[in-house]
């Protein structure tokens, strides 16, 4: 496709006419004009792995008791194993984000094995129904998830 200078407007030219010709809005927030076979660009799958804290508070009612030398009292251990032993209600939780512990790059045949492992309820999926219920696409072109 060119441009006539004189008017300002698109000019097909006979090998564009079998062609879809679409402008995209790049990440980078400049326009690209692509044909249908370019654009999906070639992608490859980067694993992430993360841990998630939180910071949880738990109020335990235990008899008034004496402080020993390390200013802990008995009751704070009992309180403490209650906590521990999961038998204590949780008092509240708050997020306190996400922190990356590893990322590499990760072949389609081990993230279906990855899959089968972590999520054994999908085990019987098909790989497409694996890769697209847990696996994140983006649409490079728009920056959205598709």
């Amino acid at each position: 496709m060119t441009m006539d200078e004189d008017e300002n407007r698109e000019r097909w030219t006979p090998e564009d006419i079998d062609k879809e010709i679409e402008y995209l809005k790049t990440l980078q927030g400049t326009w690209t004009q692509v044909t249908r076979e370019d654009t999906r660009p070639e992608t490859e799958f980067v694993l992430v792995e993360t841990i998630i804290t939180y910071r949880m508070r738990y109020v335990v009612e235990v008899e008034k008791g004496n402080t020993g030398d390390t200013g802990n009292t008995t009751q704070d251990h009992i309180a403490e194993g209650l906590v521990i032993g999961g038998e204590a209600k949780e008092f509240s939780q708050l997020a306190l984000g996400e922190t990356v512990v590893s990322t590499r790059i990760i072949e389609k045949k081990d993230i279906i094995a990855l899959c089968d492992e972590d999520n054994d309820y999908a085990s019987t999926w098909s790989d497409d129904q694996k890769m697209g219920n847990f696996v994140e696409t983006i649409n490079y072109f728009e920056g959205k998830k598709q």
